[in-house]
């Protein structure tokens, strides 16, 4: 084909396009529907389309929306019908009798423009090159009516022009266009003009005021209408585009439904949106993101932890990714001595604002302000701030009386923050190291040789910093991130996790107390083994270990060996005791009872065992029914004959059963898997576990539905615990943890009593009676 061919059949095609695609306009007398997609309305430079769209390929729904025409994927950036689907393929859009834009579906409205009634029929619709859709009284009207650019659903594009009255509210999620969590918004705080991202009513997120300027530039000069220019200029170590004159570029502002304000630009070679910014950039710059005394970090991977003297909330995973519950005081009684009190003093902190501020000269005054006011309130933590202008000073005493929120570390404008602790909760002891910077070390893990186990001793403190760090056997050094005490975890961050894992997998495992458990990108998480008994050089060493004597170990050194009848608990790090007598007078008949119970449950077994194998012609549905019938009857008939009433938390704690925590089990079970389950019985399944050492145990859940589970498991650990006999299975521990109320058993390697009398059949239980 001759090139003069070519340019006149190029020159035919842009100007048959707006007629070929179906035109940029609608009259009063025409429609779209979704049957007749060649119907659509495509703007005249052929950028944006109109018509009906389904947004999931399996969601019956249809929306009347504006996309980029051409694009794949289908990029929505208006709908209009967003709460109201039309439900099949049967809708119309129109221009109504009262001059209304209108989606209709079976002759009922599901949206309309909500302008006031009028006799015109000469109003026109047009899809313009910017992808507004205007509606005006005539062909040659420059007033508009209505327009899409005023009724903004998720998107923001050139040409808009935000006030305080608009807003962008995203999707419920990528197939539903309906109105989502979050919402884009401006706000004016005094003469500072700025925008918010809301959750519901609550702010998600707003633009840190030093940082401001930088995010501005991004969204101010689009929300103004003058941005789209390809020169940049450095702010922050940030790239950030300034203002130009306008231009229509395929560039798009999206409020999304995970929460972030997206700036979006098409990039042609690789045919795909490039994200230029968004906010928030981290989740620490969302409020609260870790919850009260939750301290969050932008630089590692687990962001959230707690601050020395601090503990998770109960129920709630200490590695949270999500938005936490935050910490607790591990005491939280106050108290208004010196004595008692200690001070987390922290550099560069991001915190709220504080509650109070007084005038003070000293740091001194500040502080015994803050520890005055016990116990009328309390003082979470005060900054004291002085500046010197000349001969003159400016102090001020900040205090915080709320729970601390908001917490980020390495805040470049952040406070000197002095959060008051008590000495019990962080003062070093026998069992752990002083707390380095916001990092508690808790026992055994050392970083010196006054504290910890000396096994455990590869990390250090630089008290300058407070940055804790793991030095592996040769010297390399790894900066620590995250420790977590409950599950004995902590992790670092590496580049060079090869080498890391080659030089980690080549320690002697009975010298090198440590396992990576995990790893991903940059971060491993690293668990430590059980310690064994504490490190002693003389018996007052052993003051702090109760039931426990220094005594010469075998491989050399001295350690603190439990006495007699106790035994080392790798998982509590304590000796405890491995019978319990209870030989109280005050009991003796309620144990007498309970043991006279329990063997009449067991004879009942056996009893029903002959009955059983004597009519083997019954079916095997109905021998099942009777045998579990018959467990749960005898396990009920003993809880029966106990009998105790109702029972105060203090009764637990009276009684020397170990303690284990939900974590430690949650390990142990493999998280209560399948695999793990050995049966289940008339309060709840069975699992086998294994703590670290190889202790094998069976861990009793009682179910959340059992009407008596509360009073069983108190009756249980009190009066099992006391009660020893060769035909009952002893108990080893308990777990409070919300609403987990758990057991744990002697594991019973032999399975239970019922497979001797009734044989290996699939009727099988061995949920212990007790």
């Amino acid at each position: 084909m001759r090139s003069e061919e070519v340019v006149l059949s190029f020159s035919f095609l842009l100007l048959c396009l707006p007629i070929c695609l179906g035109g940029d306009t609608l009259k009063a007398n025409q429609s779209i529907t979704h049957h007749h997609s060649n119907g659509n309305l495509v703007s005249s430079n052929a950028t944006f389309e109109l018509g009906f769209f389904s947004p999931a390929e399996k969601s019956g729904g249809k929306y009347l929306g504006i996309w980029y025409h051409g694009l794949e994927p289908q990029t929505v950036v208006w709908v209009a019908n967003r709460d109201h689907p039309v439900p099949d393929s049967t809708g119309v859009f129109r221009i109504a009798e009262d001059g209304n834009l209108v989606v209709e579906y079976a002759f009922r409205s599901l949206w309309s423009s909500g302008l006031g009634a009028s006799s015109s029929s000469n109003r026109t619709l047009q899809l313009l090159d910017s992808g507004n859709l205007v509606l005006k009284e005539d062909d040659s009207e420059a007033t508009y009516l209505w327009e899409s650019f005023k009724n903004p659903t998720d998107t923001f594009l050139p040409g808009m022009k935000m006030d305080a009255t608009m807003s962008l509210t995203c999707w419920k999620d990528s197939a539903n266009p309906a109105p989502g969590n979050f919402t884009f918004k401006l706000t004016q705080q005094a003469e500072k003009r700025s925008f918010v991202v809301q959750y519901h009513s609550k702010i998600h997120w707003a633009p840190d005021e030093f940082d401001t300027e930088a995010a501005s530039q991004v969204v101010f000069n689009l929300l103004n209408n003058d941005i789209w220019s390809t020169k940049t200029y450095n702010y922050s170590n940030k790239t950030v585009f300034v203002s130009q004159p306008y231009m229509y570029y395929k560039s798009r502002l999206l409020m999304n439904s995970r929460g972030e304000i997206v700036f979006l630009e098409w990039d042609e070679a690789e045919s795909n949106w490039t994200k230029i910014w968004s906010g928030p950039e981290n989740k620490c710059d969302i409020p609260d993101y870790c919850g009260s005394f939750g301290l969050c970090n932008k630089d590692n991977f687990i962001q959230c932890r707690c601050l020395p003297g601090f503990s998770s909330i109960q129920g709630f995973p200490s590695d949270r990714e999500s938005e936490s519950q935050g910490c607790a005081r591990k005491s939280t009684t106050c108290t208004s001595t010196n004595e008692g009190v200690m001070f987390l003093n922290l550099t560069n902190i991001k915190v709220a604002d504080p509650d109070e501020e007084i005038n003070t000269e000293t740091e001194g005054k500040c502080q015994s302000m803050c520890i005055n006011m016990c116990p009328q309130s309390q003082c979470q933590a005060y900054s004291f701030n002085s500046t010197t202008y000349g001969d003159r000073g400016s102090y001020s005493c900040n205090i915080w009386k709320r729970p601390l929120s908001s917490l980020v570390e390495n805040y470049l404008r952040g406070h000197d923050l002095s959060i008051m602790v008590k000495k019990s909760d962080i003062a070093p002891t026998a069992k752990s190291c002083e707390p380095c910077g916001t990092y508690a070390i808790p026992y055994p893990l050392s970083n010196g040789s006054n504290c910890g186990d000396p096994m455990y001793n590869y990390f250090n403190c630089n008290k300058s910093s407070g940055k804790v760090s793991f030095t592996m056997p040769g010297g390399k050094s790894y900066q620590v991130t995250w420790i977590d005490e409950d599950s004995r975890m902590f992790s670092i961050q590496t580049n060079y996790f090869n080498s890391f894992n080659y030089s980690f997998s080549s320690q002697n495992s009975t010298d090198f107390p440590f396992k990576v458990q995990y790893n991903e990108d940059a971060v491993i998480k690293i668990n430590w083994l059980p310690a064994p008994e504490p490190p002693c050089s003389q018996l007052t060493d052993c003051m702090n270990w109760p039931h426990s004597t220094c005594r010469a170990t075998r491989e050399g050194g001295s350690r603190c060996h439990c006495d007699s009848n106790y035994n080392w608990n790798n998982t509590l790090m304590s000796c405890t005791q491995e019978e319990q007598s209870g030989n109280h007078s005050t009991r003796l008949e309620l144990i007498l009872l309970a043991t006279l119970g329990s063997l009449a449950a067991v004879t009942c077994i056996i009893a029903f065992g002959i009955v059983w194998r004597k009519k083997k012609s019954l079916k095997h549905d109905r021998a099942s029914s009777q045998i579990q019938e018959s467990l749960y009857e005898s396990e009920r008939h003993v809880k029966g004959l106990i009998g105790l009433g109702s029972l105060e938390e203090k009764d637990i704690e009276g009684i020397e059963v170990p303690f284990y925590t939900f974590a430690s089990i949650l390990a142990a079970t493999d998280s209560f898997s399948d695999s793990n389950k050995l049966g289940r019985g008339g309060y709840g399944p069975v699992y086998k576990g294994t703590f670290p050492g190889g202790q094998e145990i069976a861990v009793k859940r009682l179910s959340s539905v059992s009407t008596q589970g509360l009073q069983e498991f108190k009756n249980e650990v009190i009066l099992i615990a006391k009660l020893q006999h060769r035909n009952l299975v002893r108990l080893r521990g308990y777990c409070i943890k919300g609403d987990e109320k758990i057991l744990l058993y002697e594991y019973m390697p032999n399975k239970s009593l019922d497979s001797f009398i009734f044989g290996e059949t699939p009727y099988s239980f061995t949920q212990p009676i007790l």
